[in-house]
């Protein structure tokens, strides 16, 4: 029985962590209509007032910090995420909380798709991400996200 030599290509193997963001999706966001019942139905939903479904408002995706981000003494945090195409501004709310009773800053006039948080403490942070028409419409909100700041590693001082 020949032996096969696969341990220089287990010890070069890179581990890799994704990470997805799921939306829940309705019977009609998933079952194709024709073009004729699309049209009628956003017909149907402008005369009552309501935007057409392909202009519903989405939570933003997160780009930055990743989820269980380990910041090591730094004290100006940058929140980015990608654009939500029909959003005229963002709701950033950072708490010290999951539940979002201790809030640390909230802003629901964030223009830019990125915003920065300074003078932040030592210890752990949830933040959450909603986009707002121009109507003042809000969608729904970002998974919550968490990160860590960390003290600096201890300096090890050595007499001479």
């Amino acid at each position: 029985m020949k032996k096969s030599n696969l341990l220089p290509y287990i010890v070069g193997y890179i581990l890799l962590t994704y990470f997805f963001q799921f939306s829940q999706a309705s019977a009609a966001d998933v079952i194709p209509a024709s073009s004729e019942e699309v049209t009628q139905k956003e017909n149907l939903n402008m005369e009552k007032g309501n935007k057409p479904q392909s202009a519903k408002l989405q939570p933003p995706l997160i780009l930055s910090p990743g989820e269980r981000s380990e910041l090591r003494d730094i004290s100006k945090i940058k929140f980015i995420w990608r654009e939500v195409p029909v959003a005229a501004r963002y709701h950033v709310i950072l708490a010290r909380d999951r539940s979002f009773k201790n809030i640390i800053i909230e802003n629901s006039n964030v223009a830019d798709t990125s915003h920065a948080v300074e003078n932040l403490d030592y210890g752990t942070y949830f933040f959450k991400i909603s986009s707002i028409s121009s109507d003042g419409t809000e969608g729904p909100f970002s998974d919550i996200l968490t990160f860590v700041i960390v003290p600096p590693p201890p300096v090890h001082v050595f007499p001479e």
